[in-house]
């Protein structure tokens, strides 16, 4: 996909009604879900400014501003899917997502269960809960069959999983 239909498909939304007013500084994120989403289009436009404004504690600690833009230079975003977020608990959320992209022709999946925290009003990401990367190269077991639990860890089954990533789709 393109990196304009990618931006044009958060939950039915358009770019400049969804993220757009997040990444310009026009709004503020409502809820850890709506900033998760930002920064994942951030990254579509290699805008790692905006990512790194977003991010507080350890999260900011360990973050490689050069790192961050040669991977979202180079990748080739393709979907991202939001599979939990739960209601926010005080000023502290999640949200477990999975991000698709392309590396030098290899499927790509960022399985993350993140963390958020709300200071002074303001939503930042703080870390990550849990994280997982997998490519088709490192997949070294067997003939996975589409109702066998996904090589991933999520707990589902490969079929509703990473089964359309694997077949190229």
């Amino acid at each position: 996909p393109s990196r304009a239909s990618v931006l044009s498909r958060s939950r039915g939304r358009n770019f400049d009604s969804c993220c757009e007013p997040l990444i310009l500084g026009k709004q503020l994120a409502k809820n850890p879900e709506a900033l998760m989403r930002s920064p994942y289009v951030a990254y579509t436009l290699a805008d790692i400014d905006y990512i790194q404004k977003t991010m507080r504690g350890e999260a900011l600690q360990h973050f490689s501003f050069e790192d961050s833009k040669s991977w979202s230079q180079n990748a080739v975003w393709q979907s991202l899917d939001v599979l939990q977020a739960p209601e926010v608990q005080g000023d502290e959320g999640e949200v477990e997502f999975k991000a698709y992209y392309q590396i030098s022709g290899i499927d790509k999946c960022l399985h993350e269960n993140s963390a958020f925290k709300k200071v002074d009003g303001k939503w930042y990401y703080v870390g990550n809960k849990m994280f997982r990367m997998t490519d088709k190269q490192e997949t070294k077991t067997p003939k996975i069959g589409r109702n066998d639990p996904c090589f991933c860890g999520s707990g589902k089954k490969y079929k509703k999983c990473c089964y359309a990533l694997n077949q190229g789709k």
